[in-house]
């Protein structure tokens, strides 16, 4: 047995590292160099054979048409792709054809994937195959290693979906980094319940995994602001700026409070237009709340409340430090 590493490629030669030398072979359009440096015959008919075997020239065309539907789908990456290449020749002597073919049909598959890459294509498959998303449910987990379940949200507010799934679509989906993750990582989970079926995506250290399974490179500032909202809904606090959700229970210190949606008001012509936003604030002891915030004609002041001894304001404009918050976030400010 030949034992052999994973192959080196440059431009069509594929080298194989061996104990006894290196071993390198070249795919030229259509054809396939054999060990003696030659061709074979054309394309047409079987392949010549000095064992017998069920390898023809149909199979290879057929493997070459999947691979161009892999690089389409972005289902298959470069280094999947070279696995088989480097089991085939550790299996078998290389002189024969029938794993020389076989080896062929793994390198064509890679070749083509890592030649679009090389060449810039872009994953063609969108973050959302249907957009048409009803409920969204985000698990945050200990951590890749660890899957128990430190939170869960679930979300039904359709507004909100639209926006949040139009802001990820922004999002680069052919990210060119492959990052291999510790079990110490952290690892968020987002299932949106679609009409042609759930869409995951899977969210490590605060980066998104594109559908081609790897990540854009550095932390854009939409992609920090998707992150944060992120942290704010799981882990609401006062002092971060939290996503208006309509219906879903944030779990503060405390209280609880909850965004039951906004009105419009039309007061004209006494009065403008505007809109009134509200919260329902629940106490451990279960004393309960409403506040209604209006927007108008003027920037809408903080709205305060009390739990027991402590004082709060819900802030919808903007924060104390001039960040717009207005018209899809707000803040808890002590």
């Amino acid at each position: 047995m030949t034992r052999a590493t994973a192959p080196t490629v440059v431009g069509s030669r594929w080298t194989v590292a061996r104990r006894s030398g290196p071993r390198a072979t070249h795919l030229c359009p259509g054809r396939i160099q054999t060990p003696s440096t030659g061709f074979n015959e054309a394309r047409a008919g079987r392949l010549p054979t000095t064992r017998t075997h069920a390898w023809t020239r149909h199979r290879i065309d057929a493997i070459e048409r999947l691979a161009d539907r892999l690089l389409t789908a972005g289902t298959l990456s470069p280094a999947r792709a070279t696995r088989p290449v480097a089991r085939t020749i550790a299996a078998r002597d290389p002189e024969d054809p029938v794993p020389l073919l076989r080896l062929a049909s793994a390198a064509g598959i890679a070749l083509a994937l890592l030649t679009a890459r090389s060449q810039g294509a872009p994953v063609t498959e969108p973050w959302f195959p249907d957009t048409r998303c009803a409920a969204l449910t985000v698990t945050e987990f200990k951590s890749l290693g660890d899957h128990r379940v430190v939170n869960e949200l679930h979300i039904d507010d359709a507004a909100f979906i639209a926006r949040f799934m139009a802001r990820v679509a922004s999002l680069p989906t052919d990210g060119p980094n492959m990052i291999k993750w510790g079990p110490d990582a952290h690892l968020t989970e987002l299932v949106f319940a679609c009409g042609a079926g759930p869409r995951t995506i899977r969210v490590f250290e605060g980066m998104f995994q594109t559908p081609s399974t790897g990540f854009n490179e550095g932390q854009s500032e939409t992609l920090k602001k998707l992150d944060a909202d992120l942290e704010a809904l799981l882990h609401p606090a006062p002092g971060k700026t939290i996503p208006k959700v309509r219906g879903l229970a944030l779990k503060f210190k405390a209280f609880t409070l909850t965004f039951t949606g906004t009105a419009r008001f039309d007061g004209a012509p006494a009065t403008v237009s505007g809109v009134t936003d509200s919260f329902e604030v629940t106490a451990p002891d279960g004393g309960e709340q409403t506040l209604r915030i209006r927007s108008g004609q003027r920037s809408p002041a903080p709205q305060p409340f009390a739990v027991g001894k402590a004082h709060f304001s819900i802030v919808t404009y903007q924060t104390r430090t001039g960040e717009r918050l207005y018209p899809d976030h707000f803040q808890i400010a002590e």
